[in-house]
């Protein structure tokens, strides 16, 4: 049950690795891509909250490998289990506030179902 809980963290720390990417060096390109209208490419306070919010994602992500790859066994479950709670609260609450569902099945989801198995185990 544990190497299935950590499987789900570290899907979901990819996740918000990927986030942080997107967030602090690819905002301009994705905006680009995706055929943005130029002013919303071109805020300079907007690009600023997202790099911040990029960094948290990097902080999350960060916190849940670290839970992971802990060589302590008890500390490794106790930062996986904060960090997993700290992900389902985020990630239902941005689902509840989102028009879309993706926060509750990228983050919620995975985070609580590896929260309950880290509690069965």
């Amino acid at each position: 049950m544990l190497a299935l809980a950590e499987t789900l963290l570290f899907f979901v720390a990819l996740v918000h690795g990927t986030a942080m990417l997107i967030q602090m060096n690819y905002w301009d390109w994705l905006m680009r891509v995706t055929g943005a209208p130029r002013i919303i490419r071109e805020r300079a306070p907007l690009r600023r909250l997202l790099g911040s919010q990029g960094l948290h994602n990097g902080f999350i992500a960060a916190g849940l490998l670290w839970g992971i790859f802990n060589s302590d066994p008890d500390l490794g479950l106790q930062v996986q289990f904060f960090f997993g709670g700290f992900v389902a609260i985020l990630g239902l609450y941005n689902g509840l506030n989102a028009q879309s569902n993706a926060p509750l099945t990228l983050q919620f989801l995975p985070a609580f179902l590896a929260i309950v198995l880290i509690i069965l185990a």
